[in-house]
């Protein structure tokens, strides 16, 4: 059990149905828990935050902090937790495994074997296919809704900020390099393209 599962559980409002274990090596890989979507009634859904989605997110990255230039220290925290939204969990054909979890369980080494980091507004280039039928092959990192974010960075190990996962395209990608990550916000927008880990949604751009 990690270290933030029972504060994550009343943040929440409900215990996850799955938790993905540290890998051995590297040792300080999180811990990701996968929070099922929970059907409540009016005067409940205001203390069981985002209860209509399944909520994903890790357990230990916070204790190490990103390498931040000092030109962006000012935007970008060094101790983050990553989360996805999802409309329901997404299962490996082959193998039965999570596919969100090991997603962000392997993101979650990124920053501090590639000496990156993370935040709002930035990208990631995965190099490979999510998973099978899907085009995504990046991630698009933002600030997840519906949640008090004081309160829940309080509820982990370090984190001052919690970023949210989107995965994106290889095109998409091209795009904000090109154009700025703010257009890719305002393309989401006009598409209504939600702040959803939605691998299987067409790419937005060719």
């Amino acid at each position: 059990m990690g270290p933030s599962l029972k504060k994550y559980t009343e943040f929440f409002g409900r215990r996850p149905d799955f938790i993905r274990e540290p890998i051995v090596e590297p040792k300080d890989s999180p811990f990701v828990y996968r929070f099922p979507e929970m059907k409540v009634g009016f005067f409940k859904r205001f203390r069981v935050p985002v209860n209509d989605v399944w909520v994903f997110i890790t357990d230990g990255m916070s204790v190490k902090e990103m390498t931040v230039p000092n030109t962006a220290e000012a935007s970008y925290p060094s101790r983050i937790e990553l989360v996805a939204y999802a409309r329901q969990p997404i299962i490996g054909q082959s193998d039965g495994e999570d596919i969100i979890t090991a997603v962000l369980q392997a993101l979650s080494l990124l920053p501090f074997e590639k000496n990156i980091f993370f935040g709002p507004l930035l990208t990631c280039n995965f190099g490979e296919k999510i998973c099978l039928n899907s085009e995504m092959t990046g991630f698009f990192f933002g600030v997840p809704g519906g949640v008090n974010m004081n309160q829940l960075c309080q509820c982990t190990q370090a984190a001052d900020l919690a970023v949210s996962v989107i995965p994106i395209s290889v095109a998409e990608l091209k795009f904000v390099g090109s154009n700025g990550p703010e257009e890719l916000v305002e393309l989401f927008d006009k598409q209504g393209v939600p702040n959803l880990f939605d691998p299987f949604r067409k790419s937005l751009v060719s």
